[in-house]
């Protein structure tokens, strides 16, 4: 497979054309894979999973969002190689914000407006998990109505810490100042952002904001967490 790339600045929208059962963006195998600044929309079955033989993949400022009904899901990330999602975007998918079964860690995350489930551990099936989850913002929209992160079972280990949400659905964005060190923004000029239909939009031209300030070199994180 692929290995030792770094994609960025894609857009990916699969739309109701697509073939049905089919993601907007998959791995299925592979090495050392980066995805900077990527965007990726209206999946049929999934809007961008990982599984199979693959290891060392970070998913970094990204936006993954708006799964097609009636799957609506943002993406099955299934693998022991080691998946970092950092820094991103889940927003307007019914469930699997995302769905983790293997190796991983979801950091500095936002995810928005969830249906059935927000982060999903997946302990539905045999085999250990291990994953950390931390500094993570939830938050509830007209459609969210099940919990925050949920699932699991004896098999899923999970580090969990600094979990913010946002329950009430008034319309309001709180704690606008952790969340813009959460994504790194250089300023935050409000401390409420209010949350719209252009509520995306504006996520996306602060995602180009945060695009324009960053210098750091990219490198993928360290993996396995005994």
């Amino acid at each position: 497979g692929l290995h030792n790339n770094i994609a960025r600045f894609i857009r990916v929208r699969q739309g109701i054309t697509g073939t049905s059962g089919t993601d907007a963006m998959g791995i299925a195998n592979g090495h050392d894979m980066i995805f900077d600044h990527i965007t990726s929309s209206w999946g049929r079955d999934e809007t961008f999973s990982i599984s199979g033989s693959i290891t060392n993949i970070t998913i970094q400022s990204a936006i993954i969002s708006q799964g097609l009904q009636g799957h609506s899901a943002g993406g099955l990330i299934q693998t022991d190689g080691g998946v970092s999602i950092l820094r991103s975007l889940y927003i307007d998918n019914d469930t699997r914000n995302p769905k983790v079964k293997g190796v991983s860690e979801f950091v500095n995350n936002v995810v928005c407006n969830w249906e059935t489930i927000g982060y999903n551990m997946g302990g539905d099936s045999a085999g250990e998990s291990f994953v950390n989850v931390f500094n993570n913002y939830f938050v509830r929209g007209p459609a969210s109505g099940s919990t925050v992160i949920g699932g699991g079972n004896t098999d899923f280990h999970i580090f969990r810490a600094n979990k913010w949400h946002d329950s009430n659905r008034n319309g309001i964005l709180r704690w606008c100042r952790p969340l813009c060190r959460l994504l790194r923004f250089t300023r935050c000029a409000n401390r409420t952002l209010r949350l719209s239909h252009h509520d995306q939009l504006r996520l996306h031209s602060a995602h180009r904001t945060q695009a324009r300030h960053q210098r750091r070199r990219l490198v993928i994180p360290a993996r396995q967490r005994g």
